[in-house]
Protein backbone atom coordinates (compact mmCIF):
# COMPACT_ATOMS: atom_id res chain seq x y z
CA UNK A 1 0.00 0.00 0.00
CA UNK A 2 1.16 3.38 -1.01
CA UNK A 3 1.79 5.96 0.96
CA UNK A 4 1.84 9.69 0.38
CA UNK A 5 4.14 12.06 1.65
CA UNK A 6 4.16 15.16 3.34
CA UNK A 7 3.70 17.07 0.34
CA UNK A 8 1.06 15.21 -0.84
CA UNK A 9 2.55 13.21 -3.99
CA UNK A 10 3.20 9.64 -4.98
CA UNK A 11 5.10 8.45 -7.77
CA UNK A 12 5.49 4.41 -8.65
CA UNK A 13 7.61 2.86 -11.22
CA UNK A 14 7.76 -0.07 -13.01
CA UNK A 15 3.62 -1.19 -12.45
CA UNK A 16 2.55 -4.30 -14.45
CA UNK A 17 0.75 -3.68 -17.16
CA UNK A 18 -3.61 -3.75 -16.60
CA UNK A 19 -5.95 -2.06 -14.22
CA UNK A 20 -3.95 -1.92 -10.96
CA UNK A 21 -5.42 -0.38 -7.29
CA UNK A 22 -3.97 2.12 -5.27
CA UNK A 23 -4.48 2.03 -1.50
CA UNK A 24 -3.18 5.31 0.39
CA UNK A 25 -2.73 5.21 3.96
CA UNK A 26 -3.48 8.07 6.49
CA UNK A 27 0.28 9.92 7.00
CA UNK A 28 1.27 9.40 10.85
CA UNK A 29 3.68 11.49 12.13
CA UNK A 30 4.81 8.56 14.66
CA UNK A 31 3.91 5.48 12.63
CA UNK A 32 6.93 3.43 10.48
CA UNK A 33 4.43 2.33 7.98
CA UNK A 34 2.21 5.25 7.87
CA UNK A 35 -1.23 5.28 9.27
CA UNK A 36 -4.47 3.39 7.90
CA UNK A 37 -6.15 3.10 4.59
CA UNK A 38 -8.30 5.67 3.90
CA UNK A 39 -8.41 5.62 0.06
CA UNK A 40 -8.16 3.58 -2.95
CA UNK A 41 -8.03 4.19 -6.95
CA UNK A 42 -8.09 2.54 -9.85
CA UNK A 43 -5.27 3.13 -12.90
CA UNK A 44 -5.08 1.35 -16.28
CA UNK A 45 -1.72 0.84 -16.92
CA UNK A 46 -0.84 0.77 -20.66
CA UNK A 47 2.57 -0.74 -22.12
CA UNK A 48 3.00 2.40 -24.61
CA UNK A 49 2.74 5.65 -22.49
CA UNK A 50 3.33 7.10 -19.13
CA UNK A 51 -0.17 6.02 -16.99
CA UNK A 52 -1.00 9.10 -14.66
CA UNK A 53 -3.86 10.13 -12.30
CA UNK A 54 -4.84 13.39 -11.17
CA UNK A 55 -6.86 13.23 -8.06
CA UNK A 56 -7.21 15.07 -4.63
CA UNK A 57 -7.59 13.20 -1.28
CA UNK A 58 -9.59 15.07 2.01
CA UNK A 59 -6.72 14.09 4.95
CA UNK A 60 -9.75 15.14 7.32
CA UNK A 61 -10.14 11.89 8.56
CA UNK A 62 -6.52 11.39 9.35
CA UNK A 63 -6.55 13.09 12.49
CA UNK A 64 -2.88 13.15 14.47
CA UNK A 65 -3.69 12.40 17.66
CA UNK A 66 -1.71 14.11 20.64
CA UNK A 67 1.18 11.33 22.37
CA UNK A 68 -0.72 10.23 25.43
CA UNK A 69 0.72 8.77 28.51
CA UNK A 70 -1.40 7.06 31.49
CA UNK A 71 -0.26 4.75 34.35
CA UNK A 72 -1.97 2.08 36.09
CA UNK A 73 -2.18 -1.63 37.18
CA UNK A 74 -2.21 -3.41 34.04
CA UNK A 75 -3.34 -7.36 34.24
CA UNK A 76 -3.11 -9.32 31.00
CA UNK A 77 -0.97 -11.95 28.94
CA UNK A 78 2.63 -11.35 28.29
CA UNK A 79 4.97 -12.85 25.36
CA UNK A 80 8.65 -12.08 25.77
CA UNK A 81 12.16 -13.55 24.15
CA UNK A 82 14.13 -12.39 21.34
CA UNK A 83 13.22 -9.48 19.33
CA UNK A 84 9.51 -10.30 20.91
CA UNK A 85 8.16 -8.12 24.10
CA UNK A 86 4.29 -8.27 23.77
CA UNK A 87 1.11 -7.51 25.81
CA UNK A 88 -2.26 -8.17 25.22
CA UNK A 89 -4.77 -6.54 28.42
CA UNK A 90 -7.69 -7.43 29.93
CA UNK A 91 -8.83 -4.21 29.31
CA UNK A 92 -8.98 -2.96 25.74
CA UNK A 93 -6.15 -0.20 25.08
CA UNK A 94 -7.77 2.93 23.02
CA UNK A 95 -8.26 2.56 19.38
CA UNK A 96 -8.20 6.04 18.44
CA UNK A 97 -11.53 6.20 16.10
CA UNK A 98 -11.28 8.85 13.58
CA UNK A 99 -7.80 8.93 13.55
CA UNK A 100 -4.95 7.97 11.10
CA UNK A 101 -4.01 5.20 14.01
CA UNK A 102 -7.56 3.63 13.54
CA UNK A 103 -8.25 0.15 13.25
CA UNK A 104 -4.47 -0.78 13.72
CA UNK A 105 -3.90 -3.53 15.91
CA UNK A 106 -3.04 -2.33 19.89
CA UNK A 107 -0.38 -4.25 20.33
CA UNK A 108 2.28 -2.95 23.12
CA UNK A 109 5.65 -3.76 23.48
CA UNK A 110 7.21 -3.89 27.07
CA UNK A 111 9.84 -2.70 28.67
CA UNK A 112 11.15 -3.47 32.44
CA UNK A 113 12.39 -0.83 34.55
CA UNK A 114 15.64 -2.13 36.72
CA UNK A 115 13.69 -2.60 39.96
CA UNK A 116 10.68 -4.49 38.25
CA UNK A 117 13.42 -6.73 36.25
CA UNK A 118 14.87 -7.58 39.48
CA UNK A 119 11.35 -7.98 41.01
CA UNK A 120 10.48 -10.79 37.79
CA UNK A 121 10.58 -14.71 38.66
CA UNK A 122 9.33 -16.23 35.16
CA UNK A 123 7.82 -19.89 36.08
CA UNK A 124 9.38 -22.59 34.06
CA UNK A 125 7.25 -23.74 31.07
CA UNK A 126 7.66 -25.41 28.06
CA UNK A 127 8.43 -23.55 25.02
CA UNK A 128 10.22 -20.85 22.94
CA UNK A 129 7.91 -18.01 23.92
CA UNK A 130 5.55 -19.09 26.83
CA UNK A 131 2.38 -17.27 27.53
CA UNK A 132 2.23 -15.66 30.93
CA UNK A 133 -0.80 -14.48 33.14
CA UNK A 134 0.81 -11.16 34.53
CA UNK A 135 -0.46 -8.50 36.77
CA UNK A 136 1.93 -5.23 37.43
CA UNK A 137 2.21 -1.74 37.41
CA UNK A 138 3.24 0.38 34.29
CA UNK A 139 3.29 3.58 32.40
CA UNK A 140 2.12 3.29 28.84
CA UNK A 141 2.46 5.57 25.71
CA UNK A 142 1.01 6.22 22.58
CA UNK A 143 -0.13 5.76 19.64
CA UNK A 144 3.11 5.48 17.29
CA UNK A 145 5.63 2.74 16.42
CA UNK A 146 7.27 1.07 19.69
CA UNK A 147 9.38 -1.99 19.84
CA UNK A 148 10.93 -4.59 16.90
CA UNK A 149 10.67 -2.98 13.64
CA UNK A 150 8.35 -0.31 15.20
CA UNK A 151 5.79 -3.40 15.31
CA UNK A 152 3.99 -1.93 18.50
CA UNK A 153 1.02 0.80 18.99
CA UNK A 154 2.09 1.22 22.84
CA UNK A 155 4.93 0.91 24.70
CA UNK A 156 4.61 0.02 28.50
CA UNK A 157 7.71 0.29 30.88
CA UNK A 158 6.57 -1.68 33.96
CA UNK A 159 7.97 -0.28 37.02
CA UNK A 160 6.99 -2.83 39.55
CA UNK A 161 5.38 -6.75 39.08
CA UNK A 162 2.71 -7.85 41.49
CA UNK A 163 2.15 -11.55 39.62
CA UNK A 164 3.25 -13.75 37.41
CA UNK A 165 1.85 -17.03 36.48
CA UNK A 166 1.16 -19.97 34.00
CA UNK A 167 -1.50 -17.92 31.66
CA UNK A 168 -4.96 -19.44 31.08
CA UNK A 169 -7.68 -18.90 28.72
CA UNK A 170 -9.94 -17.90 31.76
CA UNK A 171 -7.76 -15.27 33.13
CA UNK A 172 -9.28 -12.39 31.49
CA UNK A 173 -13.39 -12.89 31.90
Amino acid sequence: MPSLNSAGWYLRFAVPIGLREFVFRCPAQRLILGGRPFARHTVAISATTDSSLDFSLSLAQCHEPELQSWEGAYTGHYRGGFEMSDFASCTPLPTWPGSAYEGISPSVWVEFTPAARSDLSWPEMPGDYPRYFVQWHARVTGPGSYGHLGGALYKMVVDSVLQVRAASDKDCH
